[in-house]
């Protein structure tokens, strides 16, 4: 007869790969969206009394711990395309990893 051809496993890799396109984008959008907030803010915040601008600063921080989160998850994401067997390892790219959860923590 004639060989079997699977085509599951190409789709299954578009998949895990649009997957990750959809959480890298939705985690942009996160992103963008806390800055133009951000920005508001700023601009904002001359003419707010003390009271709100303590509000305000609860909210940068609170943004601050989202944005690490957002980044954590980043960090997650890629680790698990670095450990994928199909590719070759880079330790670089752990070092670079690695600086960016470094220098994230510095902005605590």
């Amino acid at each position: 007869g004639e060989p079997e051809i699977s085509i599951s496993e190409p789709f299954a890799a578009w998949e895990a790969e649009d997957q990750r396109e959809q959480h890298h984008l939705r985690a942009l959008d996160r992103r963008l969206r806390l800055r133009a907030h951000h920005k508001e803010d700023q601009e904002d915040q001359g003419r707010l009394t003390e009271g709100s601008q303590r509000s305000v600063k609860l909210v940068e921080t609170s943004n601050l711990w989202a944005k690490l989160e957002e980044e954590d998850q980043e960090i997650e994401d890629k680790i698990v395309d670095l450990d994928d067997p199909r590719r070759p390892v880079d330790l670089r790219q752990y070092q670079q990893l690695n600086n960016m959860q470094d220098a994230s923590m510095a902005q605590l």
